[in-house]
């Protein structure tokens, strides 16, 4: 009788806390449609759209490229950015996958909307307080130089 009791106070408690799982795949598509934007894909799952391509060459990633970005949540909530007059310089092949795929893309003066899955991001570890396991990341960059 108490193992009967316990089992059911066990099962009441889990079906109060369980969140609803959506993939992740879901979570990216569902934002896209959300926001109304136009992206393409890459093979290797790294959502772009280019709003201006830049000119001249391309960074590699070799480069050390300097930016202005925003990395947000695909809740909105903020987590990294620059300001107008403090861009970072970041050496390219030090950075998350989806930056390194995901820059190259754009030409001086381009910016950029990225939709990075977490593979391409901070994975199963997640990163900090804010950006959890198997989080993807939403980054608005404009690559001023390399």
């Amino acid at each position: 009788m108490k193992q009967a009791i316990f089992c059911i106070l066990i099962i009441t408690l889990g079906l109060f806390s369980c969140k609803k799982f959506i993939p992740e795949s879901e979570q990216i598509a569902n934002f896209i449609v959300e926001h109304d934007l136009d992206m393409a894909v890459t093979e290797s799952g790294l959502f772009y759209k280019i709003y201006d391509e830049g000119v001249g060459d391309h960074p590699t990633d070799a480069s050390t490229v300097t930016v202005h970005y925003t990395g947000t949540l695909l809740d909105g909530t903020i987590f990294d950015g620059t300001t107008v007059t403090n861009p970072a310089s970041l050496n390219l092949s030090g950075t998350i996958e989806g930056w390194q795929e995901g820059i190259p893309l754009l030409k001086r003066g381009g910016s950029a909307t990225f939709i990075i899955p977490s593979e391409l991001g901070y994975g199963q570890t997640g990163q900090g307080a804010v950006i959890g396991p198997n989080t993807p990341l939403v980054f608005d960059v404009d690559l001023i130089d390399f």
